[in-house]
C-alpha cells in the first residue's frame, strides 16, 4: 500500500522542499499531501489541515529556524502529537535541517538529520525512505533517478535515458535555459515589459503566494 505523507514546513523553506526533498519522495512512490496542491479552494484552512493530517500515514516535519518560527507548523505539530503521543505509530517524522529549532515535541524522536554540506545525509535519506516503505533506489534523485525504469511507463514510451545520454541532455537543458534568461534579459520589443523582475526559482505548485501565513 502507497504510503501518504503530509508535509508540515514553513514556507520560506519552499525551495529547499521543492528541489529537494519531493523529488526524494517521488522517488520513493510517497503520495505527498502539500497545503497548495492539497487544499481546495472554500475549504476552512483549519478543517483542511485536520482532515490532511488525519488522511496522512506519516507526517514529515522540516526543522529549520523558520519552522520553529511558524504558528502553523506548531498547530500541525500539536495535532500531530495529539493523535499519536506515544508514537506508537510512528506518524510524526522529523527531517532536521537545525538541530537548535527542533521543538520538545519531536527531541524524543528519532530524527532525520540532513547537513547544510549534505555530509553523510545519504544514509540518513535511507532511513526516511525506510520508514515510510518506500523503496530505496540504487540512484540517488537527480540525474541518475531518471535513469532508472518505472514500472507505471506506459508501452511505447521511449526508454529511459542513460547515464551518458543523462549528461548530455543536462548540458542541453543547461545551455537552454542559459540563452532563454539571456533572451529575457535583452528583449525590449513592442510588448515586452523591460525591466520587470525575473523569477528564477518558481514557487510550489498551485499558486506564486500561499494564503497560509506560515512564515
Amino acid at each position: 500500500m502507497q504510503t501518504v505523507a503530509f508535509v508540515s514546513y514553513s514556507h520560506r523553506d519552499q525551495h529547499w522542499v521543492k528541489y529537494v526533498l519531493l523529488p526524494r519522495l517521488a522517488a520513493w512512490r510517497i503520495e505527498v499531501l502539500l497545503d497548495v496542491t492539497a487544499f481546495q479552494p472554500g475549504e476552512h484552512l483549519v478543517t483542511a489541515i485536520g482532515g490532511a493530517l488525519q488522511r496522512a500515514d506519516r507526517v514529515l516535519f522540516v526543522v529549520t529556524e523558520n519552522f520553529a518560527s511558524s504558528e502553523w507548523t506548531r498547530r500541525e505539530l500539536q495535532e500531530t502529537i495529539s493523535a499519536d503521543p506515544a508514537a506508537l505509530r510512528q506518524k510524526a517524522i522529523p527531517i532536521v535541517l537545525d538541530e537548535a529549532a527542533v521543538p520538545t515535541e519531536l527531541r524524543s524522536l528519532i530524527w532525520c538529520r540532513i547537513t547544510p554540506d549534505h555530509a553523510g545525509s545519504e544514509f540518513e535519506w535511507s532511513k526516511l525512505c525506510k520508514a515510510l516503505n518506500g523503496p530505496w533506489p540504487e540512484a540517488t534523485p537527480g540525474v541518475e533517478v531518471r535513469n532508472q525504469p518505472s514500472p507505471n511507463t506506459p508501452p511505447g514510451e521511449p526508454e529511459p535515458l542513460t547515464t551518458g545520454q543523462n549528461t548530455i541532455q543536462v548540458l542541453v537543458d543547461e545551455i537552454a535555459a542559459v540563452a532563454r534568461m539571456r533572451l529575457l534579459l535583452t528583449f525590449d520589443s513592442k510588448g515586452a515589459f523591460p525591466g520587470a523582475p525575473l523569477c528564477l526559482f518558481p514557487s510550489l505548485p498551485g499558486s506564486s503566494e500561499s494564503q497560509i501565513p506560515r512564515s
